[in-house]
């Protein structure tokens, strides 16, 4: 429909082409500048494209990768635009600085449709795992009664640490383990295990905590606590003591809830040790992967390794037990 020029739309469109026109007149004058811009954008979409395949910086480098490729793609754009050139080889070169990062986002876009595929029949998908919907079904049920353990076990912890001068429960947000996870490590040992029921029966840290105690402190606070947590009714199930000089540090114990029957894991660290765990997770999850490059599995472990040799030991930790042996 043509506009008379009195028409308000006439007035509209003779303000649009101006604002095209003075487009068209920056990208001109700024050519150089821009083209060089877009340089820089494609070198740094590439770079952190291949980056995106890392798993502990995959989403940061993954956006900034789609970001910057997106823009030296809009800046060359908008050049062969202004200029009434448009050049197809160029294009060609920008979508391939965006191959890494696409292929990530295929991925991830691929993933989870089969996640939404499975949970339609029942069943579980995730990070290129699965559960029957059967199995899934199990590990469902076994989730709702880690719950209501908790809900017992929890103010009795609290209270048990309360007495414990100078310690502290940290990361109770995370007391339960959430449900992906947990679903993950299910699928990850069904590899080796007859089937989910037996797998679930042989897991300890559905339910978590974590007592931190300051370096000088920590022996005797660590001693008090599993002594406290048997005279309150816990039943230990297994303590294991790793203060070495290589590798993992802390005490991880293992305790049997009497009301529920329960099993849940507390772990007892210093500051220092529980940030080089936290640090080192991204890791130890990476080497439960089934199928993982043998040499990139020995590559982790050395990594973990540093990151644990610069925990300091704190005095007498090598001698915290439980009294008497598990019975």
């Amino acid at each position: 429909m043509r506009c008379a020029r009195s028409d308000p739309c006439h007035a509209e469109r003779q303000g649009l082409g101006r604002v095209s026109s003075a487009i068209k007149t920056f990208v001109k004058d700024h050519a150089g500048a821009l083209a060089k811009l877009s340089g820089v954008l494609k070198g740094i979409s590439f770079i952190t494209g291949v980056l995106s395949f890392i798993p502990i910086v995959g989403e940061v480098t993954l956006a900034i990768s789609m970001i910057t490729g997106g823009a030296a793609l809009a800046i060359d754009g908008a050049t062969m635009w202004a200029n009434g050139k448009w050049n197809i080889e160029t294009l060609g070169w920008d979508s391939l600085a965006l191959l890494p990062a696409g292929g990530q986002l295929t991925g991830k876009l691929a993933r989870l449709l089969r996640g939404t595929r499975a949970a339609r029949t029942g069943a579980w998908a995730g990070e290129g795992l699965s559960l029957a919907a059967r199995d899934n079904a199990l590990v469902d049920a076994f989730l709702t009664r880690a719950a209501n353990a908790e809900s017992g076990i929890t103010p009795k912890m609290q209270t048990l640490v309360d007495g414990l001068p100078g310690s502290r429960l940290d990361g109770l947000d995370y007391r339960l383990k959430g449900p992906d996870s947990l679903k993950r490590k299910v699928a990850t040992d069904l590899a080796d295990a007859d089937d989910a029921q037996s797998v679930l029966g042989e897991l300890t840290d559905s339910v978590r905590y974590t007592v931190t105690a300051d370096t000088g402190n920590y022996t005797a606070t660590a001693q008090a606590g599993i002594d406290r947590m048997r005279a309150a009714g816990f039943e230990p199930v297994d303590v294991k003591n790793n203060w070495s000089p290589d590798g993992y540090q802390g005490v991880n114990s293992v305790w049997r809830d009497p009301v529920s029957g329960h099993t849940f894991e507390v772990q007892f660290h210093t500051p220092q040790s529980l940030d080089a765990k936290m640090a080192t997770h991204p890791m130890y999850e990476e080497l439960r992967l089934p199928g993982i490059d043998p040499a990139r599995a020995a590559d982790l472990i050395r990594q973990q390794n540093a990151i644990f040799a610069r925990v300091p030991i704190p005095p007498g930790a090598q001698t915290i037990s439980l009294a008497g042996g598990v019975p």
